[in-house]
């Protein structure tokens, strides 16, 4: 279910397109346990610059919810030059808030996708979580080397990069 924007299927990409402010869309009926990925990736385009609000969510609701809580997995910003990128986001404590929302769930049965928090449109080609732990150490080794660098770029961003397989 999308709100406040469009979401249509094109030559197998998934295109989402905002005119208004907070857009989203849910994926119900969703079985997941996630003690059994350790890893977000999705390859993705932005075709225009995002102005303001170019950082990522997904919101999701444990088994034990009757809402969502709040409690996210924090995507980060993205590469607005009109070419493809893939982000790699480690599901530890540094992306998703509060870590204990999803550490201690025995389920995840929703998902709430909030591609950015203002108007834009964004492309994804693909998106899942997975489980490789090398990957998954290494994308977290790389993103606390650059936090501890004053000059965090957008580069930082790309080698987070997340897209769905």
């Amino acid at each position: 279910r999308a709100v406040r924007m469009t979401l249509a299927r094109k030559n197998g990409i998934l295109v989402i397109k905002s005119q208004k402010n907070d857009p989203c869309f849910q994926l119900d009926k969703i079985a997941i346990k996630p003690a059994d990925y350790d890893l977000f990736v999705m390859e993705y385009r932005v075709p225009e610059k995002i102005i303001s609000g170019n950082q990522g969510r997904i919101y999701f609701l444990r088994n034990k919810d009757k809402s969502l809580s709040g409690a996210y997995i924090n995507l980060g910003s993205y590469i607005c030059d009109g070419q493809w990128h893939k982000k790699e986001i480690p599901l530890t404590s540094a992306n998703i808030i509060p870590f204990k929302h999803w550490k201690n769930a025995s389920g995840i049965r929703k998902f709430r996708f909030d591609p950015f928090g203002n108007k834009g449109s964004l492309e994804i080609r693909s998106m899942a979580f997975i489980k490789d732990d090398r990957r998954a150490k290494k994308a977290e080794a790389e993103q606390k080397k650059l936090a501890n660098n004053s000059m965090v770029t957008e580069k930082y961003f790309l080698n987070r990069a997340l897209y769905f397989l």
